[in-house]
């Protein structure tokens, strides 16, 4: 190499071979990944602190690898838990990391499949070891990388001092998901708004359905203590557990929860395979939203600014029909406001070819106010 000549990309990439990992509950993996490319770099939440049950998703990306001359990268890698004693918990060895034609070789990338992993029975609580190692083909070098992560008994202290800490507590959950919070939050809802305010109860209690179908593990934490409950936390708990459409090993539970599933909840389910109906409706999807964080459910909303399709048209008084596309259209500003995924998920409606030209004006309206460019090659 001639004295100052920069070096070649290739040579360049096998100095700077990298692998990151963290754990992370984050319940929009797939999405805030998928959904972000080329529009802006996902964010994630690392967890550092996992129960008993609870499945968590370990992100592994790697940065740095090398391409041979026909844009074709290798890598593949190993993952393992090691307990304080530096003993083998769980692992697996030689995954396919990055195989085949790359447009890049400095792009960040992950496996092509996640990887969700559950604390076996026999761990018990204390502070574990992830360890990750990568081997990247092209150019011969290798990677690791170590982070920490707690495995903890579940604790049942109160949590909440009122509805509006339950209400913060919500709204965040899509950027911080902190699942363990939910016993609590739907016995203080259902001892406050469950009396007072039925219509914004059912609402919070659809998140917190949500909340519970996606954490298991929270369903089997509140078997255990069926027992002890009060009469009042017995009846939060069939509300809940009729949301998230759970049945019980429990008996008593199991035949409670049998009267209450003859009245219908709507679920994540009803709701986003059909059109929406009333304002309310509106309210109960952005409630799945705030749980699951996901694009499909951000897109429902906005398919409601378009009129119904005509057989729903047929049934639906024209008063609420203007009320779902005005409410429909005032919440996805208000979410566009404050969520920078929301942000990213309506710039990644434009990639979509299948909705009413109204959502796409309307999108790009709001868009524009935030100073969004439209990239021709996202639109229609």
């Amino acid at each position: 190499m001639e004295e100052n000549a920069l070096p070649s990309t290739a040579e360049t990439l096998r100095k700077v071979f990298k692998v990151t990992a963290f754990p992370t509950i984050d319940p929009a993996l797939e999405d805030r990944w998928e959904r972000s490319i080329g529009i802006q770099a996902p964010r994630f939440q690392r967890v550092a602190c996992v129960h008993p049950g609870q499945a968590f998703h370990l992100l592994v990306m790697f940065m740095g690898y090398g391409t041979d001359a026909h844009m074709h990268a290798k890598v593949d890698f190993s993952w393992k838990v090691l307990d304080a004693a530096g003993k083998k918990v769980m692992g697996a060895s030689k995954l396919d990391g990055i195989k085949g034609r790359v447009l890049h070789g400095d792009f960040i990338l992950r496996p092509r499949t996640g990887i969700e992993l559950v604390f076996p029975q026999k761990a018990g609580p204390g502070k574990y070891m992830i360890e990750v190692q990568a081997h990247c083909h092209v150019s011969k070098h290798k990677a690791d990388f170590r982070i920490e992560i707690e495995l903890a008994d579940f604790d049942w202290e109160r949590r909440f001092a009122s509805p509006e800490e339950v209400a913060e507590w919500m709204e965040s959950y899509a950027q911080t998901p902190d699942p363990a919070r939910l016993p609590d939050a739907s016995r203080l809802l259902f001892e406050t708004l469950g009396r007072t305010d039925p219509d914004t109860y059912f609402t919070a209690l659809a998140f917190c359905g949500e909340v519970l179908r996606m954490n298991p593990w929270l369903g089997a934490e509140i078997e255990t203590r069926w027992d002890a409950f009060s009469a009042a936390e017995r009846s939060a708990v069939i509300f809940l557990f009729h949301a998230a459409r759970r049945s019980s090993t429990v008996p008593s539970l199991q035949n409670a929860l049998q009267d209450r599933m003859k009245a219908p909840f709507p679920s994540a389910a009803d709701l986003l395979s059909r059109p929406l109906t009333h304002p309310h409706e509106i309210d109960m999807v952005w409630a799945l939203y705030r749980a699951n964080g996901q694009f499909e459910a951000f897109r429902k909303v906005c398919k409601a600014i378009a009129p119904m399709p005509e057989a729903f048209q047929a049934v639906t008084d024209e008063t609420i029909q203007e009320a779902v596309i005005k409410s429909a259209a005032w919440s996805i500003e208000q979410h566009l406001s404050k969520n920078a995924d929301a942000m990213t998920y309506a710039m990644a409606i434009f990639k979509e070819h299948e909705l009413d030209p109204r959502v796409y004006l309307f999108l790009e309206g709001i868009l524009a106010k935030r100073g969004w460019i439209p990239n021709p090659d996202y639109m229609l």
